[in-house]
């Protein structure tokens, strides 16, 4: 696939004479899409109330707020589902305008920020915590922050007859993912009932050394009261590279 050289009004999505991949670049736009670390930092720097610590938005609170006035607007059911779940991981790529973003009181946006922080979390999904962790891992982000994201601190994990603590789980993550050079995951069944949760999936996983594992997995579970996973017990088994249930 030939490569696209990114153009000059880009200039927050890449450096200068970068060359872009067609995946990294807006069809919409032709601009460049922008780095996991640029989707958190250019919106803490527009975002910020006269520059004050701590006054900035998340890409999170963007969309709690969001669905928060969806629903006091009376949308659809249908609507409302498709805005809180069409999405593919909590790690998104935008592409931002220059324009500067005002938040207060004055502000488009006034009264947002505390509808953000009291909409309810959304549920996590593993699928999406596997992509984080292991299989689509952002080099700009520090392991912890994604074990913050969809574990509870005190998250335990059982599997092969033993449980881990959220530190031995955070270990075991490292260790894998250092092994794993690519690897996808396709969900086959996911259910939540209330704070218990329960998903089966298959990955496909090459390692370092050439070879690849294929495996489906059952997992069982609860949810800590913020949507993040507060227990999960895993069991599975090999299967063939081109099975997918």
């Amino acid at each position: 696939m030939k490569n696209i050289h990114v153009r000059s009004c880009a200039k927050d999505s890449a450096g200068p004479g970068r060359v872009l991949a067609p995946r990294d670049v807006c069809p919409d736009t032709g601009l460049a899409r922008l780095s996991y670390g640029q989707a958190r930092a250019l919106p803490d720097r527009h975002t910020a109330v006269g520059g004050a610590a701590g006054s900035d938005w998340d890409l999170h609170e963007w969309r709690h707020s969001g669905l928060t006035h969806l629903g006091e607007a009376g949308v659809s059911l249908l609507m409302f589902m498709a805005k809180n779940q069409g999405r593919r991981r909590p790690g998104w790529k935008r592409t931002l305008g220059s324009g500067t973003l005002t938040t207060g009181p004055s502000g488009p946006f006034s009264g947002c920020r505390q509808h953000a922080r009291n909409f309810p979390m959304p549920h996590v999904r593993i699928s999406e915590a596997l992509r984080a962790l292991v299989f689509e891992p952002d080099p700009n982000e520090e392991l912890r922050q994604v074990l913050d994201r969809y574990y509870a601190p005190d998250y335990t994990h059982r599997s092969d007859g033993k449980t881990l603590s959220r530190e031995e789980f955070g270990g075991m993550v490292a260790r894998v993912r250092s092994q794993v050079t690519n690897g996808a995951v396709t969900v086959l069944d996911e259910l939540r009932d209330g704070s218990t949760y329960a998903e089966r999936h298959v990955f496909h996983i090459t390692l370092e050394n050439g070879s690849t594992q294929s495996r489906e997995i059952a997992i069982f579970g609860t949810f800590a009261e913020d949507g993040r996973f507060q227990h999960l017990s895993e069991t599975g088994f090999d299967i063939d590279a081109d099975e997918t249930h």
